[in-house]
């Protein structure tokens, strides 16, 4: 089943981006998976308030550095997680980060994070 997840996530972003070339850093940013909640934004240096920051990125540029931002406070050094609201948060935003760096034409760090992502490899 863990290899049929990571076949998943491969696939998931292969066809986001087979399509795609390298974009400018100007490029709208669109997220895929985040959603940004309806209603007023939740307070930022909240696990929530900073995905909404992230996920309400102008470009692409701004969404990687706010991914990258948000997993640098919020992803669990070990992997263990609290719980699975924050576990579902810190994956999507993995997620999000590596389509972005493949929508930059950032192809070594869309890879280093990729590997990151497979579930077969013990944390």
């Amino acid at each position: 089943m863990r290899s049929s997840a990571a076949a998943g996530y491969l696939v998931f972003v292969l066809l986001l981006t087979s399509a795609c070339t390298a974009r400018k850093a100007s490029t709208p940013y669109v997220p895929a998976l985040a959603n940004a909640s309806p209603g007023s934004p939740t307070a930022r240096g909240t696990l929530l308030g900073d995905y909404q920051w992230a996920a309400a990125a102008p470009s692409l540029q701004e969404a990687a550095s706010r991914w990258k931002r948000f997993l640098a406070v919020h992803a669990p050094p070990q992997g263990e997680y609290e719980d699975n609201f924050q576990k579902l948060h810190v994956e999507t935003a993995r997620l999000e980060l590596l389509r972005v760096y493949y929508l930059l034409g950032k192809k070594s760090e869309g890879d280093a994070l990729l590997k990151h992502l497979d579930p077969s490899r013990q944390h």
